[in-house]
């Protein structure tokens, strides 16, 4: 219940807010498929990769950027982001009345760099951070509700198959929980169990698995 609770939240959230350049969240949600994406989770074409990312968040008009960075500038972090307006209020940027002049660059581990999925699953993680400013969503427990958010848009499928395993696990929900979250918005948007696992790594694949009867048909 707790969980549903913070579907139904976010996704009001996501669906209410109206902002120039803004995707129509009344049309049928449509999943961002790791095969269209992966391709570019390469240095050469990494803004490729950003741009689709932020096209299914709606944030075309946002400028941003995306680059590798050395591993002894980061520790352990994976990535990090950092908004080009310093003196940025919750869910405004200053001088203007929406987000369209939100700037911001990603920062993304290079020990990553060769490895598509964890890349994809970071820029939609980190980019769920940008939509969240947008709709002044900055309280408690951002990270974990960053990446509910990358479930509710479409991007489930990044953030599942960059999960991981356990050694190499990226963001902020058990594993069943995203499945979970994952499977409850397939579900909810009519997606059928055949294209919900399309595309995805066989350990989200068998997570998916476990929540197989929320589909009737």
């Amino acid at each position: 219940r707790h969980l549903d609770q913070e579907i139904r939240e976010l996704s009001s959230a996501v669906i209410s807010v109206d902002r120039k350049g803004r995707i129509n969240r009344s049309e049928a949600l449509q999943m961002l498929e790791p095969e269209d994406i992966y391709p570019f989770c390469k240095e050469e074409s990494l803004k490729r990769a950003l741009d689709l990312v932020a096209q299914q968040y709606g944030l075309m008009f946002a400028k941003l950027s995306v680059e590798f960075a050395g591993e002894r500038e980061w520790a352990i972090s994976p990535a990090t982001i950092s908004f080009g307006v310093p003196d940025i209020e919750v869910g405004k940027v200053v001088g203007t009345d929406s987000w369209e002049g939100v700037e911001a660059t990603i920062y993304i581990n290079e020990i990553y760099r060769n490895i598509p999925e964890k890349v994809a699953a970071i820029l939609a993680h980190e980019l769920g951070h940008v939509l969240l400013v947008t709709i002044d969503d900055t309280g408690n427990d951002n990270e974990r509700r960053t990446d509910i958010v990358t479930y509710i848009c479409g991007l489930g499928k990044l953030s599942l198959n960059g999960s991981g395993n356990s050694r190499s696990r990226l963001g902020y929900l058990d594993p069943e929980e995203a499945a979970y979250i994952f499977s409850r918005v397939c579900v909810h948007n009519g997606i059928s169990y055949k294209m919900a696992i399309r595309g995805l790594a066989e350990e989200a694949r068998n997570y998916v698995r476990t929540y197989r009867s929320f589909w009737k048909w």
